[in-house]
């Protein structure tokens, strides 16, 4: 009896087995390089919720964070034509926006959660910005 019950469960791998890694491998490799927000645009005038400067939905409950964007959403100038990010820099939370902000020329701004603007000089910082950093964007592709 012994011997019966190894050949059916022989049996039930060899017929069930290949199906199993038909889909089990390529999710190997799919799960590798990808992540969930790796094909992630953000939303063009609508403000992300997202929890920092220990503030909930600091896009809008962070006064001076809210009126930069406030600002945005009205702007006929071009002045404020960009997009906002939030990153954290040296365990501490950064905003950054790419806005003019009437400059004329500079490329980021950065802030402290308290408003108070700062200077990054790490190139790395700015290139690690992405889409899923992103708390507010008035660029709008259609």
């Amino acid at each position: 009896m012994g011997t019966s019950i190894r050949i059916k469960i022989y049996s039930m791998i060899k017929t069930t087995l290949p199906s199993i890694l038909t889909v089990l491998i390529p999710m190997l490799f799919l799960s590798c390089d990808k992540t969930e927000n790796d094909n992630y645009i953000a939303p063009c005038g609508k403000i992300i919720n997202c929890h920092a400067c220990g503030v909930d939905d600091v896009g809008n409950n962070l006064k001076w964070l809210n009126d930069l964007i406030v600002t945005s959403q009205n702007d006929k100038t071009g002045n404020y034509l960009g997009r906002i990010w939030y990153k954290k820099y040296n365990d501490q939370d950064i905003i950054v926006t790419d806005m003019s902000l009437g400059s004329g020329g500079i490329a980021y701004y950065c802030y402290k959660c308290s408003g108070e603007n700062i200077v990054i000089e790490d190139l790395n910082f700015y290139n690690s910005l992405s889409q899923s950093d992103i708390l507010w964007t008035n660029i709008c592709i259609d």
